[in-house]
């Protein structure tokens, strides 16, 4: 069904959409570079991005390898169990489909 909607709505971007102007930049190169070291030298700027990169190494860390560690070193079967049996009293499951994997 997404891909259906999502499909719908590119025929009338393809039909119908048409890139604005873009303004005439009059800046050189020089002048650009000159701005980019001036944002790059603002030490509260560069905290805030060490800050957030911080924040996101540390989430997908936590995404990857700490599963990895869990699947590898941490029995899970008395969790499978009771996770599968609380699915079959609520009846999302039947007792013959659920299987207790390791």
């Amino acid at each position: 069904m997404s891909a259906i909607c999502t499909g719908s709505m590119l025929i009338p971007t393809l039909l119908w959409f048409r890139e604005p102007p873009l303004p005439d930049s009059g800046k050189s190169l020089g002048r650009v570079l000159a701005e980019a070291l001036l944002v790059l030298r603002d030490l509260r700027f560069m905290t805030m991005i060490a800050i957030y990169s911080g924040f996101w190494i540390i989430y997908f860390q936590q995404n990857g390898t700490v599963l990895w560690y869990l699947r590898d070193h941490v029995d899970m079967s008395a969790v499978n169990r009771l996770v599968n049996a609380a699915l079959e009293r609520s009846g999302f499951t039947t007792p013959s489909s659920s299987t207790a994997s390791t």
